[in-house]
């Protein structure tokens, strides 16, 4: 009758447990919940749950719609991150306490407010841009780029082909009747330089897929460690510098890493063919 009171006990423990998970929580002393995927925190803030139901106004369901398929829901950044708000009440008033429209010039969201709203998850890039006269003038004039001027809302889209790229400058830099007088070599300078870095970020990925099967047969790699490392740290720098539109700069690293990334492929290429 023990062993039997015994199993009867052992079962419900697991019960327990299996339950307590269930619940998303652990049956720890001090009661801490399960770690939930970034998808999951997101939808667990109010913002989420109240909008997702909203079919009405049209723009406000379909900024619902672009967030819930872009990266930041992804990475568990939901709507009072950047718009503010408090997301722990379903009270409509409460709830919207401190949110403005982006065309507030106090809202967090507001062009030249903008870029320290991304800074809290994407430092390095925003103090790349906040350096650049770019941002200078769009502070002194209210005239320039903010981030979402090649992200878009939410980063849903990036402009990142070298025509979009061109086009978006020529906005400013090459327009009948703007406000600055025309400079078609800046637009032709910016596809350039997109290129640049296009072609050396392909590069990169052909070594990738390169590393991959020497990886998969077993050869030796150690030696290209290092320079893999700095061609992998100059891309990178010349995507950061981008943010800062220093175009020869950026033209510079872009030419250098592609150049070292084909070299690492070609001896790559050699192991694998002896």
């Amino acid at each position: 009758m023990r062993n039997q009171w015994l199993r009867v006990a052992v079962i419900g423990g697991l019960l327990a447990t299996i339950l307590l998970a269930m619940a998303g929580r652990t049956p720890s002393s001090r009661g801490a919940e399960w770690r939930r995927s970034p998808a999951e925190q997101a939808a667990a803030s109010t913002c989420v749950r109240c909008h997702a139901t909203l079919a009405e106004p049209l723009q406000l369901s379909h900024r619902f719609l672009e967030w819930q398929l872009s990266s930041h829901q992804r990475h568990a950044v939901s709507c009072e991150k950047c718009h503010g708000g408090d997301p722990s009440t379903m009270e409509p008033e409460k709830a919207h306490r401190g949110v403005r429209k982006v065309s507030d010039p106090e809202s967090t969201l507001a062009p030249t407010r903008q870029p320290a709203t991304c800074a809290s998850c994407h430092a390095p890039l925003s103090k790349a841009f906040t350096s650049s006269s770019h941002f200078q003038t769009l502070q002194r004039a209210g005239l320039g780029p903010s981030c979402y001027t090649c992200h878009h809302h939410m980063a849903t889209k990036v402009v990142y082909s070298p025509d979009e790229t061109a086009n978006l400058c020529a906005n400013c830099h090459d327009t009948v009747g703007g406000l600055l007088p025309p400079r078609p070599e800046i637009p032709a300078r910016a596809r350039e330089t997109m290129q640049a870095l296009q072609r050396a970020e392909l590069m990169r990925q052909w070594v990738d897929l390169v590393l991959a099967e020497a990886t998969r047969q077993g050869l030796a790699l150690e030696e290209t460690q290092p320079d893999l490392r700095a061609a992998r740290a100059i891309l990178s720098q010349a995507k950061l510098d981008w943010h800062r539109f220093d175009l020869a700069s950026v033209r510079r690293q872009a030419d250098d890493a592609f150049s070292r990334f084909a070299r690492l492929k070609q001896r790559l290429e050699r192991k694998l063919s002896p």
